[in-house]
């Protein structure tokens, strides 16, 4: 939720106030990141490491850490969500966005706003690609993200879009080999700073 919240914001950057959108781009990016190794831990222990190395010398070496690093980081990502300041964050966006002045008219119509913004998405997308040939685990993860922002914007905008542009079947998928990657590369990142 948290990450389509942020993909909203900046499709909708041309009718909303920037003040509105730097203030609340910055207070959910601040949220995602003390959610982000949570999350990353929790990749480790189901998907990417442990179920891969329990057979291996030091197994439980290697398990003790991450688990020791899971509970922490889980701790985090609690006293994140679980105080007063996040509840009335909430409150007070809900609010800001429900008070919103009317924004700009789309040039040419809304539809055609969507059309473009998700061609443009598409465009970078396929840039992206090109790109991540050459620059290795940084580069897939900036093609993951540009996938995540057309995918979304597809959802978001589907009501407005012919159905070959709404159709977000081919980059679920991609997003989901891309994230595969991600957090391959993020595991071995985690294994280089084990000590030996």
């Amino acid at each position: 939720a948290l990450r389509r919240l942020r993909s909203g914001l900046r499709l909708f950057v041309p009718f909303l106030p920037v003040r509105f959108v730097r203030h609340w781009g910055g207070v959910w990016g601040e949220l995602a990141r003390a959610l982000g190794p949570a999350r990353e831990a929790d990749v480790l222990a189901t998907d990417t490491l442990a179920p891969r190395w329990a057979d291996l010398p030091g197994a439980d070496a290697l398990q003790a850490r991450l688990d020791a690093q899971r509970r922490a980081a889980h701790a985090g990502a609690a006293a994140a969500v679980s105080g007063a300041a996040h509840a009335l964050a909430l409150l007070a966006q809900s609010h800001a966005a429900l008070t919103l002045p009317p924004g700009p008219a789309a040039p040419g119509g809304l539809a055609r706003w969507a059309r473009r913004t998700v061609r443009a998405q598409a465009a970078a997308v396929q840039r992206r690609a090109r790109q991540a040939l050459h620059v290795g685990p940084d580069g897939r993860h900036a093609l993951r993200l540009a996938v995540k922002r057309l995918r979304y914007g597809q959802q978001f905008l589907a009501a407005l879009l012919p159905e070959r542009l709404a159709d977000a079947g081919p980059w679920v998928e991609a997003q989901a080999l891309l994230g595969e990657l991600n957090d391959l590369d993020g595991a071995l990142r985690w294994l280089g700073a084990v000590p030996e």
